[in-house]
């Protein structure tokens, strides 16, 4: 939920998230085998590995209004600034593990395109839930670099760095072409949780709390490997049936996976991809 005061920090780009809780009661089903289906074309072993990109938290420090935010959110530009035309062809993008890849940078008026989500740079459209808000008009266009929500954490990546009015930094779009990212674009769907991966590639630690008014349960992860992706359901083996006002409690799970985790997406039981982090990073990626 977001809470409004003197500045909105809020992100232009951030998809739907799940924050399901973990299962509970009888097992009727095993979800897995459908979460690792959706993910069976993702290329784990190629090299550079496609971005999986969960988000954009641009800008920084959010918005000074809700309207401003209504306005990045809905895509309402108007633009007052000229596209910079002298730039390199191709970019460079390093990551996690120190593969990198080089792409073809995009101009800066397509990234704008797709900050306005296709519905033009003149303001206010039919967009669901949009209403009529003034575009917010920006002033100056920039090639540099933004660090991008990824399921392997934040990645640094070339971006086209957008000054608006409203915004309390620059709007960032990747310059980079959208072969580099899995399905040539964000994920719709990720989950906004992370699990910690050990240095030996095979364990996998995950941390939560229950949910508000739930008992506090007993919890087991459950795993499914594929050659492509990881599936990690936390099942409630408890056996209460009525919810607690019992204070959230903090619990630990995990697992050992049959071979390390390589380039492979880790996704929870509904196949919406889980933010991986090393073990030794404490404050999570």
């Amino acid at each position: 939920m977001r809470q409004w005061g003197a500045v909105v920090a809020a992100a232009v780009l951030i998809p739907l998230v799940a924050c399901s809780p973990p299962h509970v009661g009888p097992v009727q089903y095993n979800p897995l085998p459908a979460a690792l289906a959706l993910w069976k074309d993702f290329p784990a072993g190629q090299d550079p590995r496609p971005i999986v990109w969960l988000g954009n938290a641009s800008p920084v420090n959010g918005f000074s209004t809700p309207e401003a935010w209504e306005s990045a959110a809905c895509g309402f530009f108007t633009l007052n600034a000229h596209f910079p035309t002298d730039y390199s062809t191709y970019s460079v993008v390093t990551g996690p593990d120190n593969e990198s890849g080089s792409y073809l940078t995009i101009p800066a008026g397509e990234a704008l395109w797709a900050l306005s989500r296709g519905k033009g740079q003149t303001g206010p459209g039919s967009g669901s839930g949009c209403g009529a808000t003034a575009p917010l008009v920006i002033s100056a266009v920039r090639l540099g670099s933004f660090a991008f929500d990824t399921d392997r954490g934040k990645l640094e990546i070339p971006a086209w760095l957008f000054t608006a009015t409203g915004a309390s930094g620059d709007l960032a779009y990747p310059a980079i072409a959208p072969i580099a990212f899995w399905n040539r674009g964000m994920s719709t769907d990720s989950f906004t949780q992370t699990v910690a991966v050990g240095a030996d590639g095979r364990s996998l630690t995950y941390r939560f709390r229950e949910p508000p008014g739930a008992c506090e349960g007993s919890y087991v992860g459950v795993v499914a490997e594929s050659s492509s992706a990881v599936a990690l359901w936390i099942r409630d083996i408890s056996t209460h049936g009525e919810t607690c006002m019992a204070p959230r409690q903090e619990h630990v799970v995990r697992v050992t996976l049959a071979s390390p985790l390589g380039g492979r997406v880790v996704v929870n039981d509904n196949g919406f991809a889980v933010t991986v982090c090393p073990a030794t990073d404490v404050q999570g990626c």
